[in-house]
């Protein structure tokens, strides 16, 4: 069986479009939440269509925000040619300024591309783009924070998991990890 030379794009292109749904969902979610406590506070009789209305203006806005940000990221891959994740900020890798620079320019294009479309205006664009490129900045570092904390709770449980099954654990600068230099423990019950 030949390898396909567009294997490694057709990956990229399906991890854009799980992360781009996944994040849309995760709009249309909230968005739904924020209409139904909106229509709850102010004592509008229609709940429910509020709420779904709202939660669909806000994935509406999450599919251009999001979709801008892949194809501007996927844009810099193909110029720079470099070896970059395809759908995590990696703040911690590094490639702080790249990601930050996709999901600002992403939320600039995709802001300006709704706040025409909401505002009937083409003005409506410029300060659309700012508002959604400083909450897709914000987005960004919420993003990067949920995966470090991921990272870590998995770090963790390996850890956990090796000590149940009898491995020695090392440890790097004190925290238990399965890689690392080993440090060694006095056991107090053994003769000396």
């Amino acid at each position: 069986m030949t390898p396909n030379p567009d294997s490694k794009t057709n990956s990229y292109l399906t991890s854009s479009i799980n992360t781009v749904s996944n994040r849309i969902l995760l709009g249309f979610a909230s968005g739904t939440f924020v209409g139904l406590s909106y229509a709850t506070i102010k004592g509008v009789p229609s709940k429910f269509r509020t709420s779904i209305m709202i939660g669909t203006n806000i994935a509406m806005c999450c599919t251009a925000c999001y979709s801008c940000e892949r194809t501007i990221n996927f844009l810099r891959r193909e110029n720079t040619k470099s070896n970059l994740p395809p759908a995590t900020c990696w703040i911690h890798e590094n490639n702080y300024q790249g990601t930050l620079s996709t999901y600002a320019g992403g939320g600039f294009l995709g802001g300006a591309v709704v706040a025409t479309i909401f505002r009937a205006s083409p003005f409506a664009s410029v300060p659309g783009g700012f508002l959604f490129a400083a909450l897709m900045s914000g987005a960004c570092f919420g993003e990067d924070m949920w995966e470090q904390w991921r990272l870590e709770q998995v770090r963790i449980r390996k850890a956990e998991n090796a000590l149940r099954a009898g491995k020695v654990i090392f440890h790097d600068g004190g925290n238990p990890s399965i890689t690392g230099t080993p440090k060694q423990y006095e056991d107090d019950s053994s003769p000396k």
